[in-house]
This record gives C-alpha cells, structure tokens and sequence, in this order.
C-alpha cells in the first residue's frame, strides 16, 4: 500500500479499496443522492469515519475479531447483476416454504423487485425500500437520518455507501402474528465484494409486529455484509424479531442494531447461527421509557474456522425497566465464540431488573469462548445478576445416561439437544422449530459420533 492519498470518494461504491485506504481520502462527494436530508447524511458519515478511526486488536472490544480480513482485504462494491438460472432456483426453493405478511429480499444490499413481495400487505403495514421511502413518507421516514450512530467505524461506513435498504412501518392498529420476512442475499462475484444494507423500523405505538431475518449465500460469495439496523419499539408496542444464520462459510455478517423501546414498549430477539459462520453483532438497546422490556436468547452451533462475536450494551434510562439474555454456545473444531454484555442502570431510577447469562460447551482442543458479562449500576433499587460458564460436557450425566443402556454417542447427543433445546423452544413459529431441530438432528449427531471417536467434526 502506498503512502498517496486516495482520490475523493464517491457515495455509491468502494472501487476496489481496503477500508485502510478510505480513511485516507480527502473528501467524499454524495452527489449521488436526490434527497438532500441524505447527502447531508452521507457527509456526517464521512466526518464520523475520520474521526472515529480504524478499529484495533490492541482493544479490548477488537481482541478477538480477525481485523486483518475486515481492514486489509481489498473490498469492491457487491455488483447487482441479475441472477443466472440456479442461483434463481436455489432463491425461489428457499423462498418457497416462507409465507407471512410481506416479504423484502435484498440482493448484495439492494432490493430486489422481482423476489420480494409488497403487492398484498395487511392494512397498517408499509414495506418499501429506503429511496421510495424517504420521498413517499419523509417526515417519519427521513427522522432515521438523524439517529447518532456514536463511535462505531463500520456503521459510519454503511453511512457512506449504502445504496438500499427496507423501510418498515406498523400503524397503532396494526396487530399481526404473521411475520415479516427480510432475506438477505449475497452473491458471488469473483473478487471480495462489500455491500451496505439498512434497515429501519417504526413500530407505532400498540402495534405488534413480528419479523424473521435469513441469510443466504449464492454463488461462492466471498465478503463482507456491513449492515445496520435501526429499530424503534413505540409505546406498548410488541415486536419479536427471529433471526437465522447457516453455513455461510466465507460471507463475513457485520451487524449494527440499535434499538430504542419507549414506555411499556416490548422487544424480543431470538437468534441461531449453525455451521461455518463470521460474524458480529453490536446491539445497542435504549430503554427510555418506564417498564421498557426486551429479552435476547441466542443458541450458537459452531464448527471448522467459525468466528462469532456478540456485543451487547444496554442501557436503562427509566424506572421499572427489566431486560433478560440468554446466550450459548456449542463450538468444535477451531470455532471461537465471544459474549461481550454491559448493562448500565442509570442513576434517579428504580425498579430495573437485568438477568445475563452466557453458556459455552466447548468440544474439541481448538475451539475457545470468551465471555465477559458487565454491569454498571448507578442507581440504589436494582435487581441484577450475571452468570457465565464454559467447559465440557459433565462426566456425571454421561455416566447417569450410559448407565441406563445409552451409548457414549447416545448419550453425548442426548446432553447436546437438551442444552440447546432452552433456545430452539423460543423459536416463535412451529415450521421453523421443526427445521432447525432436523439440522441439530443431523449436526449434533456427526459431533458426537466424532467426538467419541477422539476427532473433531472437520478431521476424516
């Protein structure tokens, strides 16, 4: 890499370049962009980019994230290209077996008309993506723009670039168990690609709204995903949001979600990553409205050269606010899992409740957790406790088991599905239960068979 600098930037693409190389440039132009609430935007990002600076490993937040990927690899803007025959085929046979309320399917970050599905929404929903929206709704939709996005670098890059994203509204009336399904789809194009996804979304006040996030990986992608998420749970509000991740081997995820939940506003995530995966989530949650509550449950089964890291940061702002988390892990092979969780109970309020917990079984010599659950307490009537835990499966219940007839691999199978069945009963829908406890079936049956034959899940 040289030491010039780079020429200005432009808002819709990263021209081969490395993330290195965008913090040298002079200037960036948003003359793309027709809306002028997003030009301005863009070029808050840009100073954000600047002044935050690259992510480090000597941080403590960047230890164990492979920064030599996500800052050294020469990224280029996804391209859109149609899809070729298969890649259509394998889209629709997954598309096939969802049916919910709309359907919004981006591909390498920009919708897609002909996969998604807005022609028949329920009354008080509003599907669109982020261009349409700005200008059909500007006033509610244009007052994501002016969310602070603090000191995270790679969410001021989505700033810059994205090109695309979902907009999703949920009038006061609108009540639905039916879900929302958002399908995010990268496709290969024979070099690194990055694409900028973002998603907002405004649920009014009383509504309750349900969504379900996939990933699928077409074409031997190689890349990064960098998205964001900007949630706003409105008062008494009820959203529950179910997000799956299988086997997308060498597609990196970097999520952003930010999450504000107002008063008696409730919001539950439950999520499950499987197989080989890189990924990252930071989720920030405000509560700042009283009796705000929300609760995250997330099962990790991970195998080969599997990178997961999981930031949580929350903060209770009002009284009577309570938040949950339930974080495990099953890991094997070279599979590293991380639990980062800071809960700050701000002072002159009362009430909060807060409960962290993070499980880990670790199954092979290479494979490694971290977890480190934090609590910040700045008020007197607290209720609040963390618990972690990372180690083997326990001799004594393998024994109880064997014991009773079972075979080692029996029994080890057997200890798998119950720690992981306290997640996958959390799945809110029946259809998607019964696929991922077809996948466990078939996964955690290879670990154990392996297992008790002294190999990891990789090693023939």
């Amino acid at each position: 890499m040289t030491g010039c600098s780079p020429p200005a930037g432009s808002w819709h693409e990263m021209n081969t370049q490395t993330f290195e190389d965008l913090v040298k440039m002079k200037s960036f132009d948003a003359g793309g962009d027709s809306v002028e609430a997003l030009k301005s935007f863009r070029e808050r990002a840009f100073g954000r980019c600047l002044k935050v600076g690259l992510p480090e490993s000597r941080s403590e937040d960047w230890r164990h994230t492979d920064l030599s990927f996500l800052l050294g690899t020469p990224f280029r803007s996804a391209e859109t290209l149609p899809l070729n025959a298969p890649e259509s085929r394998e889209l629709a046979e997954f598309l096939e077996n969802l049916r919910g309320a709309g359907r919004a399917v981006l591909i390498n970050g920009v919708m897609s008309p002909e996969f998604s599905g807005f022609e028949s929404l329920p009354s008080g929903l509003i599907l669109s993506g982020i261009p349409q929206a700005l200008r059909a709704w500007p006033q509610r939709a244009q007052s994501f723009l002016n969310s602070g996005e603090g000191d995270d670098f790679f969410a001021a890059v989505n700033g810059l670039y994205f090109r695309d994203g979902l907009w999703m509204a949920s009038s006061a009336d609108y009540q639905s168990e039916d879900p929302v399904d958002l399908i995010f789809v990268t496709r290969g194009t024979g070099e690194p690609g990055v694409n900028h996804p973002r998603i907002w979304v405004d649920a009014g006040p009383g509504s309750k709204l349900r969504i379900r996030s996939f990933y699928l990986s077409l074409g031997g992608a190689v890349g990064l995903t960098n998205a964001v998420v900007d949630l706003r749970v409105g008062e008494n509000a009820d959203v529950q949001w179910t997000d799956l991740r299988k086997d997308l081997r060498e597609n990196y995820q970097m999520f952003k979600w930010n999450t504000a939940i107002s008063r008696k506003g409730r919001f539950a995530r439950v999520a499950f990553a499987g197989g080989h995966v890189c990924e990252r989530d930071d989720i920030q949650i405000l509560c700042r409205g009283e009796e705000a509550s929300y609760e995250l449950n997330r099962l990790s089964v991970l195998s080969q050269a599997s990178r997961s890291s999981q930031f949580i940061a929350t903060e209770h702002a009002s009284s009577g606010c309570e938040g949950k988390q339930c974080y495990k892990s099953i890991l094997t092979d070279r599979a590293e899992a991380e639990y980062v969780s800071r809960v700050h109970v701000c002072a002159h309020t009362a009430g909060n409740i807060s409960d962290q917990l993070n499980r880990n079984l670790i199954l092979s010599e290479g494979a490694r957790a971290y977890s480190r659950p934090q609590l910040m307490i700045d008020a007197d009537e607290v209720r609040a406790k963390h618990g972690s835990a990372t180690g083997e499966l326990r001799e004594n219940e393998l024994f109880y088991l064997r014991s009773r007839g079972l075979s080692v691999e029996e029994a080890e199978r057997m200890l798998l599905r119950g720690f992981a069945a306290e997640i996958i009963g959390k799945i809110p829908r029946e259809e998607l239960r019964k696929e991922l406890d077809a996948w466990l079936e078939e996964n955690l049956g290879k670990i154990a068979a392996q297992k008790s034959q002294g190999k990891g899940p990789g090693e023939a």
